[in-house]
């Protein structure tokens, strides 16, 4: 019997393929020689690049270079322009969503990073590289990445969750999201984020659209910094129970869309189960801790 050639390049894949048997420094010579122009790199880029250059043990950061081989590809192509990347409807969500790298636009020292699911995910190509995209776009031109998406958005209906993997790069991009959820008041918005300071700053809460929900994600282990009593979310372990008083979600937005409850609610405490082992080892030892 012929054995079966799966044709997926996962990202560790790609690194074996691009690298030919290169160094960790030649390989990383390569990514940054993909666009025309090393400065079209997003500074991210050279921060992961420079990272494996340091330690080329760290398994994350060397999915995250896969990830930018493919999108200093598509930068080389086109310019210095990206366009617009957003997810399809997903099982989970039921909706299309926009992510950018986790890890490297998340706050620095979170101590999720090391059981999020969200780094999983850059196993798939078409995902990290979809990640790696919109945060170079954003990275090069954060009004033009929003006029996009606004554009794309304004044409169509439905919900849109910001933030499906990664954080807010930067404090601007929580007055970009609300300005966008003006512009398009026909559907509604989504943003889970750990910036709790930075939201807190630059959101007024009182005067935020109806159609934006932001949800301040707390991390065992970490003072939430929540002064206007933004909604929260929590993690809690999946042989147990959610905390009393807090909403547990089950898993399928399409649930708590139909029941009017959850996230897209806007319930003020929503609890998820700890997604995998080592997120839940995690979140144990920090509340010990605590």
């Amino acid at each position: 019997m012929a054995k079966h050639i799966s044709n997926k390049r996962t990202p560790r894949a790609i690194l074996r393929a691009d690298s030919d048997g290169m160094t960790p420094r030649k390989l990383t010579a390569r990514v940054m020689s993909q666009a025309d122009n090393q400065s079209e790199l997003p500074i991210f880029a050279q921060q992961q690049i420079e990272q494996l250059i340091a330690d080329p043990s760290i398994w994350d950061t060397r999915y995250h270079v896969a990830a930018w081989i493919t999108a200093a590809r598509t930068l080389r192509d086109l310019g210095a322009h990206f366009p617009v990347r957003t997810g399809s409807n997903n099982s989970k969500t039921g909706c299309e969503t926009q992510g950018f790298l986790p890890g490297c636009s998340c706050p620095d020292g979170i101590p999720c990073a090391r059981g999020c699911y969200a780094m999983g995910e850059l196993r798939l190509p078409a995902v990290a590289a979809a990640w790696a995209a919109a945060q170079a776009r954003y990275e090069q031109d954060p009004l033009g990445y929003f006029w996009e998406l606004g554009d794309y958005l304004a044409r169509g209906s439905g919900d849109f969750r910001f933030l499906e993997g990664g954080d807010a790069p930067d404090p601007q991009f929580f007055r970009l999201a609300q300005n966008l959820a003006e512009r398009i008041p026909w559907r509604r918005f989504l943003i889970y984020t750990k910036r709790w300071s930075w939201a807190s700053a630059i959101l007024d809460r009182a005067a935020m659209p109806s159609n934006m929900i932001v949800y301040f994600s707390r991390v065992p282990g970490c003072a939430c910094y929540n002064p206007q009593g933004f909604p929260e979310t929590d993690i809690f372990q999946a042989d147990g129970s959610a905390p009393a008083g807090w909403y547990e979600c089950p898993g399928q937005c399409g649930i708590c869309r139909a029941a009017g409850r959850g996230c897209w609610s806007g319930d003020p405490r929503v609890a998820f189960r700890a997604h995998g082992s080592s997120a839940r080892k995690l979140f144990d030892r920090k509340r010990e801790e605590a």
